[in-house]
């Protein structure tokens, strides 16, 4: 399956298309994946972030509260005390973040943002812009727990998160609740004017972070470009090699092919050889008579001493020209014989008597007509001993049905067309059977018993498609058969 395949003339083209289509798809799958490894590496920064946040808190609510609550107690410290340095774990946790921040651009990196964003806050930096405000109040409707989305500012793509921090309890309403209740160096600090009169179970604000993913991004490019390459090289040298074996299979089966042919052509000259020796017997023996009863007359005029030099010039010019005759003949049939593969210029009509010459001592033996019509020059190119062994296959095959099917009279008519680029072959001599049709051109079969060879149609067939890129086709006519060529 895979030579058959292989051996058709677009197959290279196929594969390649098959290729192209599958790299373009892996391509497709190397971008989809970098990009989403980029984004999940921007999730792992975010996710280190909150770990950070959360611990901040979570050491400021767990450890450091509970010192200052207890020294507040002993009366280590005064009861109104208030530093949100130590107290406030918004406070902290935003300066860690900053000096976090600060750390990141000291090496060169493209710092994250930090920002607990409320619609109530007392410190202004923390003022909720119109998405985190909107996603305040989802959060207060129990309609978000996370929310992520890629966002692109002045050209820079950055992974944007926000999350609720944890609803208010009534403890928390100590600072955020009634003024008149907080810590006074508090008020003192932050006024009355935001920050108060919040609700228990209420979200008053949310996390805010934004990590730059450029240089994820670019380092995921980097990998997909590489995995491209790397795929088109693999892909490319898979192609070549399997391009290599198409073309080293092609040139094996056409030097088999050419091969099969040329023997296929030796067997069918081989064939014939037979034939033309007795026809150039034949074609000798009306000369080589006319020499001998010339010599026997030269030879009584001798001995009756009547020889004289206009008898003994006469004897010589009908010598020569018998053995020119005789020599023509030989050179025919050489001519047909010999090896040659040079492709030239000629005219169709000239393949046509080439085969007529050869064959003429079978055709008047076996008393056939051949009408030879011609329009105008039909000018081929190709070997012209192949297309007369082609003239001579076909009408060897008509004297066969001449003499099978006991025609009396015999004729053949060779159009030959060169406006239509066609020849046409055809005979009165009975047709070609039904029970045949469909066989005439398979290699080896023969109706002639064990006289045939059964190469004759199918070597023609082979010398018209391989040399001529023609075809010849058949259709049973009254009283014969007709054979198309079209070139």
């Amino acid at each position: 399956m895979f030579k058959s395949f292989i051996s058709k003339k677009n197959s290279p083209i196929i594969i390649g298309a098959l290729f192209f289509i599958s790299y373009l798809f892996l391509v497709y799958i190397y971008y989809f994946n970098t990009n989403k490894y980029a984004i999940e590496e921007g999730h792992k920064r975010v996710d280190q972030i909150l770990f950070q946040h959360r611990a901040i808190h979570s050491y400021v609510e767990n450890m450091q509260k509970p010192v200052i609550y207890k020294l507040k107690y002993d009366g280590k410290l005064y009861n109104e005390f208030f530093q949100p340095e130590v107290l406030s774990s918004t406070f902290i946790a935003r300066n860690m973040h900053n000096f976090f921040i600060e750390e990141m651009k000291k090496q060169n990196l493209e710092p994250y943002s930090y920002k607990l964003a409320s619609n109530n806050p007392r410190n202004p930096i923390n003022k909720a812009n119109e998405l985190e405000a909107e996603l305040i109040k989802k959060a207060n409707e129990q309609s978000f727990k996370h929310f992520d989305k890629i966002l692109d500012e002045n050209g820079k793509k950055y992974l944007y998160t926000a999350i609720p921090i944890n609803s208010n309890q009534q403890s928390c309403l100590k600072c955020h609740g009634d003024p008149k209740d907080a810590p006074k160096e508090m008020i003192d600090r932050y006024g009355t004017d935001s920050g108060y009169f919040e609700k228990v179970g209420e979200i008053r604000a949310i996390i805010s972070l934004k990590v730059p993913l450029d240089e994820l991004l670019s380092n995921s490019m980097k990998i997909f470009y590489i995995l491209s390459s790397v795929t088109a090289i693999v892909f490319l040298s898979i192609y070549l090699i399997i391009y290599i074996i198409i073309i080293m299979q092609r040139r094996l089966e056409k030097e088999k092919e050419e091969y099969q042919y040329n023997l296929l052509l030796q067997q069918s000259k081989s064939a014939a050889m037979g034939q033309m020796i007795g026809n150039i017997a034949h074609q000798w023996k009306q000369p080589l008579n006319a020499m001998s009863l010339m010599i026997m007359n030269v030879e009584d005029m001798f001995s009756e001493n009547e020889l004289d030099k206009e008898s003994m010039d006469n004897f010589v010019k009908n010598s020569i020209s018998q053995i020119k005759y005789m020599s023509t003949t030989i050179d025919d049939f050489r001519n047909f014989f010999k090896p040659n593969k040079e492709k030239i210029d000629f005219d169709a009509i000239e393949s046509v008597n080439n085969a007529l010459k050869i064959l003429n001592p079978s055709i008047k033996a076996n008393q056939i007509q051949v009408n030879v019509k011609s329009d105008n020059q039909f000018i081929l190119h190709g070997l012209i001993n192949e297309l007369t062994q082609v003239f001579i296959i076909l009408i060897n095959n008509s004297k066969d049905a001449f003499i099978l099917n006991d025609i009396k009279d015999r004729t053949i008519f060779i159009d030959i067309n060169g406006s239509n680029k066609q020849i046409i072959v055809q005979d009165n001599g009975g047709g070609i059977p039904k029970e045949h049709i469909n066989k005439i051109f398979q290699e080896y079969f023969t109706t002639k018993g064990k006289e045939g060879t059964g190469i004759g149609l199918n070597i023609a067939k082979m010398i018209l498609q391989s040399e001529y890129s023609a075809n010849i086709s058949f259709d049973n006519i009254e009283n014969g058969v007709r054979f198309t060529i079209k070139f």
